[in-house]
């Protein structure tokens, strides 16, 4: 009996309108690099440009809000084939960001008003380590709401602000351009012969020169790896040469920035001067020191006076035109750093002559 079914219907599977092929969805690559400002991608090298940009911005491309660490280091991705030199050279990074990490709030310099973050601060500095550079980048830009005075993260007014666990945190010492670590600025505080910052140039360059000098014979030895493996590949292997060694600034610039360190102490350091007390004191006069006085201010001062207690500890130093004049200001700003601090008169103060003078008894 003939069947009623056509022959192309018999074995086909049966189709309904409603089903559909599902068709995946392109997935568009993200320009991180795009993200950061043109002044930064100027100063950050190539191979740092997509993770950093990484930890500073959303996909969307928005300033992260939140930051939970100061200290970034490069991602340990697989290495590029073919070997790409800037991979093996690539640098750490310290985000400065009180506002937006801390919550602390910061006031104008000029008009001690509120001030708030107006996103990234746009220069970014390289930083000396005592064996390599990273980058010093401000996560907060503080902005005063009345004089709309932008005002750098890293200065002096507003590290001033801060409390001294959190002032503590911030490593380096900064100059227009570049910036040094501060465990550099201890090897110059010691006073011991042979310690310059001529000596201390050539170490930290020397200690440079060795680490580039291991990053290049890991490249150089990974693009060997690679010729190796390319050799029945039909296109020939070309590698960059590594980049060359960067000298590292003049000794003059280590003496700036070790003055700019002592600069920032001053206020500690008047205050541990003027916290020094005694009960018998004595005064006395040198040349020793003025003859050692170069350039402009040379022939300024004639005189070196000195007040000092029982334990050899100075209490106060004044250059002088001559030997005797101003000594009576110099002790009645002795007497009223006593008074000030509620401290016992000294006792007597010794001198080695001229004892019996016109203003004395």
């Amino acid at each position: 009996m003939p069947s009623l079914i056509p022959p192309s219907c018999s074995s086909a599977t049966p189709t309904y309108p409603s089903q559909h092929t599902a068709t995946p969805l392109k997935t568009c690559s993200i320009n991180w690099k795009g993200f950061l400002p043109e002044q930064l991608r100027r100063v950050i090298q190539e191979a740092d440009q997509v993770w950093i940009s990484k930890c500073l911005y959303e996909p969307t491309g928005q300033l992260k809000q939140k930051i939970t660490a100061c200290w970034f280091h490069p991602p340990l991705e697989p290495k590029p084939s073919p070997p790409e030199p800037g991979w093996y050279y690539r640098q750490r990074m310290f985000i400065w960001a009180p506002m937006r990490m801390w919550g602390i709030p910061l006031k104008c310099p000029q008009c001690s008003r509120k001030m708030n973050s107006s996103g990234i601060y746009r220069k970014v500095r390289e930083v000396i380590d005592v064996d390599s550079r990273y980058y010093l980048v401000g996560g907060d830009y503080p902005r005063c709401s009345k004089c709309f005075q932008p005002v750098c993260p890293c200065s002096q007014d507003i590290l001033s602000q801060l409390d001294v666990a959190h002032r503590s945190l911030f490593p380096t010492v900064l100059t227009t351009q570049l910036a040094l670590d501060r465990k550099c600025i201890t090897f110059l505080r010691p006073r011991t012969s042979g310690n310059s910052s001529s000596y201390l140039q050539s170490v930290i360059e020397e200690a440079h020169s060795d680490e580039w000098a291991r990053q290049t014979i890991r490249y150089l030895s990974n693009c060997e790896s690679h010729m190796k493996m390319a050799t029945f590949v039909p296109s020939a292997a070309v590698h960059s040469p590594p980049p060359p060694f960067r000298p590292l600034p003049l000794a003059q610039w280590f003496e700036t920035v070790h003055s700019n360190d002592i600069l920032s102490h001053l206020d500690e350091m008047k205050g541990a001067i003027t916290s020094t007390y005694g009960r018998i004191l004595k005064m006395d006069s040198t040349k020793k020191i003025t003859k050692k006085l170069a350039g402009k201010i040379g022939d300024s001062a004639a005189w070196m006076t000195n007040i000092g207690n029982e334990f050899g500890q100075v209490l106060n130093s004044v250059l002088m035109t001559g030997e005797g004049a101003g000594l009576e200001e110099l002790c009645q700003g002795i007497v009223t750093r006593y008074r000030n601090a509620d401290q016992p008169e000294p006792e007597v103060i010794y001198v080695d002559r001229d004892c019996c003078s016109q203003s004395g008894g």
